[in-house]
């Protein structure tokens, strides 16, 4: 993620709709990058008055406005910047500053090998030696369809239309409905990273 150019782009949509002052687009992005004493509001006032700021918290950017400056246009303002703001956020939103990103955000895989990445990192112990002793793939999948399956469905946009993870699985391996695809991830993901010991005896013969 470039994130320079992620606040850069903020900025832009501030200062073309919001009235920020364009000349403050070096002072906002250097604080909004800064690990220490990490970003969460900035006030850049423009057509929202005093008020108006740009806010990077629960996971998203957004604008917003003092109570009692408000009218029909600043909401109408408010309103279409944050749908712009929104379009920019990638999958899962903003964890703070950039290094807090890449510490808490969570892994939002494209393809069925970043997938097993990110099952690589989720996984606890006890996930880990339930896989393992499971009998087969398939049984192990089914078994979670409702806990770790429907995590995988929910968190990795495979009910929605914009996942590259969804377009992978249907692109290249056929598969369709989101209750096949995450249990396809965990059968595979079963299969690669721990063979059965039917598979393995399949292997020697």
């Amino acid at each position: 993620m470039d994130w320079d150019a992620f606040y850069r782009a903020c900025y832009a949509i501030l200062v073309e709709h919001a009235g920020a002052i364009a000349d403050d687009v070096d002072n906002f992005v250097l604080h909004a990058l800064k690990d220490d004493h990490p970003l969460t509001e900035w006030r850049f006032s423009g057509k929202l008055g005093f008020g108006g700021k740009f806010r990077r918290l629960d996971h998203k950017v957004y604008v917003d406005y003092y109570p009692e400056d408000k009218s029909k246009e600043r909401d109408g303002i408010v309103q279409r910047v944050n749908f712009m703001l929104g379009d920019l956020m990638p999958p899962g939103g903003v964890y703070g500053s950039p290094a807090e990103h890449a510490r808490f955000a969570p892994i939002i895989p494209t393809t069925l090998e970043e997938a097993f990445t990110a099952l690589d990192r989720m996984l606890s112990i006890e996930d880990r030696n339930y896989l393992q002793k499971a009998e087969d793939p398939e049984s192990a999948a089914v078994s979670l369809h409702h806990s770790l399956g429907r995590h995988l469905r929910n968190k990795w946009g495979l009910w929605g239309e914009g996942s590259p993870l969804k377009r992978c699985l249907r692109e290249d391996h056929g598969i369709t409905h989101p209750d096949d695809m995450s249990g396809f991830i965990l059968r595979e993901y079963c299969r690669v990273r721990y063979p059965t010991r039917h598979q393995l005896l399949a292997k020697d013969d």
